[in-house]
């Protein structure tokens, strides 16, 4: 869901643009989003919710997001560029399709 408002979010530095959580609004405003505080809220979150074990973090739940994202898309490449993954294989690790699910894919 995350990754849907960040094509609208885009960043004061071209160097930022790796980054998945940017600044929206506010003083920091395209800014990429430090990795303590992503993982304060995520914390928060958690704790909001009644989970009392925290285990959660940022990297989680990007790997969740990829990986529902391979099980709706059979096109590799859309996860992979949601991803933000130079390479091919960084994203197959989440796919969890098989084999004879690709090769309908292609024959289709």
């Amino acid at each position: 869901m995350f990754l849907k408002a960040r094509q609208t979010i885009h960043v004061k530095q071209p160097e930022d643009e790796r980054y998945l959580f940017i600044h929206p609004e506010g003083r920091y405003k395209g800014q990429a989003i430090e990795y303590n505080k992503v993982l304060r809220l995520c914390k928060a979150i958690g704790v909001e919710a009644g989970i009392t074990s925290i285990r959660t973090n940022p990297y989680i739940l990007k790997r969740t997001e990829i990986s529902r994202d391979c099980d709706r898309n059979p096109n590799i490449r859309i996860p992979q560029i949601g991803a933000r993954h130079a390479d091919y294989n960084s994203t197959m690790r989440y796919n969890h399709k098989t084999i004879h699910d690709v090769i309908d894919y292609v024959r289709s």
